[in-house]
């Protein structure tokens, strides 16, 4: 049996209207589910310390998404580190979208209780794919903020940017737990 790929504008065109390209502040934070953090005990966490030109890059990150509405200020005794990563696109250093925003939220994963989800192998995927008579993508951007934090918990995601702690009220990146709740 061939496997019969369907790609390029041909495909685009027959699905065009029927899908639309949607934002992160579209996404409705009421409906759905709401993740849950289980913590015990807590982690004393400090902020990175960033040069004059890698702190303006993260100022920028910020007001991006507390323009979006995925983040707020917030007072809370958890605030972890956040980290810039360099993206490969060429872009220069001083440039802000030269960089992914990130929170390294290692020391909260050390105190967090989360529920395992058994996600498949590669390998297993692969192996399966001669069986497989329909194949598909979806292209999930920024997948993570599409899930909402229980209320109750967003004072567990903030992150400490020198001049102010801010928290999450959608599902970051890189929080323990995710997987089996995405």
């Amino acid at each position: 049996m061939a496997i019969k790929e369907i790609s390029g504008s041909a495909a685009r065109i027959d699905f065009r209207g029927m899908i639309e390209d949607l934002t992160i502040e579209d996404t409705n934070l009421e409906m759905g589910v709401k993740m849950t953090i289980l913590v015990e005990g807590t982690a004393e966490i400090e902020p990175y310390r960033y040069d004059r030109v890698k702190q303006a890059i993260l100022d920028y990150h910020v007001e991006k998404i507390l323009k979006e509405g995925t983040i707020i200020p917030i007072q809370s005794p958890y605030a972890s580190p956040v980290v810039l990563c360099r993206k490969n696109n060429g872009l220069p250093a001083d440039n802000p979208e030269a960089y992914r925003f990130a929170v390294d939220y290692r020391k909260l994963k050390s105190i967090t209780k989360y529920p395992r989800y058994p996600l498949p192998l590669k390998d297993d995927l692969i192996t399966n794919i001669p069986h497989m008579t329909i194949m598909s993508t979806l292209d999930l951007k920024l997948g993570y903020f599409q899930l909402a934090e229980n209320p109750t918990d967003i004072v567990k995601t903030p992150f400490d940017t020198k001049n102010s702690i801010y928290a999450f009220r959608r599902v970051p990146f890189g929080l323990p737990g995710v997987a089996s709740n995405f």
